[in-house]
């Protein structure tokens, strides 16, 4: 079981961490694991429905790189993403991962020895996130798979779709019990050199709650 202190960075307890367990910092190979519909940017997306384009990793937190949402659409000769296999497809970004959107109540839950100890959450409107934390969370019990794997955990997850994991805790590494969180509009990393692709994307950053 991975022991680490509750307010570690991931870029801190990346090399603390055993090699085979270094999958919990890899967000496409969570998404894997737990099933959700997903792949390394470039594969086609088989299926019509909105899809998201995330980092396969990053260490540096804050959601920095941005959730992208795209819809694929059956292809049209006026369609501007790639086309392939008959679906519009998500614009190609290395070192980024496509995943099935998820919808809902957005949430962070602490866990100390596989019990919740502490959340929050709230549903996103207008790149802020309303805190309407509810009174328990959303799951209490990890599945199988996160079972065991560290004395201390965040997960966060929407509708309860888990998207992202950590050895540590989040309220106390970002000190955000009781504030808020807002969406911060920052340049995307990817593009071409006429800046014809460069699209939005965004991060969390804490904020008061006033």
């Amino acid at each position: 079981m991975i022991d680490l202190p509750t307010d570690i960075d991931d870029r801190d307890s990346y090399p603390l961490v055993a090699d085979s367990e270094h999958w919990i910092f890899n967000k496409l190979i969570l998404a894997e694991k737990l099933g959700h519909r997903c792949a390394p940017s470039g594969t086609d997306v088989a299926e019509v429905g909105p899809v998201c384009r995330r980092p396969i990793m990053n260490v540096a937190g804050n959601a920095m790189g941005g959730v992208i949402k795209t819809d694929c659409v059956a292809a049209s000769p006026d369609n501007d993403e790639t086309i392939r296999g008959g679906f519009t497809q998500p614009p190609y970004a290395a070192g980024y991962f496509w995943c099935e959107w998820f919808d809902g109540y957005h949430e962070w839950i602490d866990f100390t020895n596989d019990v919740s100890v502490r959340w929050w959450g709230g549903i996103e409107a207008n790149g802020i996130l309303d805190n309407t934390q509810a009174a328990a969370p959303q799951f209490t019990t990890l599945p199988p798979l996160l079972q065991g794997l560290s004395k201390h955990l965040v997960v966060e997850h929407i509708g309860g779709n888990i998207i992202e994991i950590a050895p540590r805790h989040m309220t106390l590494q970002h000190g955000i019990a009781g504030g808020r969180m807002i969406k911060i509009r920052v340049a995307p990393p990817w593009g071409n050199s006429t800046g014809s692709d460069i699209r939005d994307t965004f991060y969390w950053r804490v904020i008061a709650r006033p």
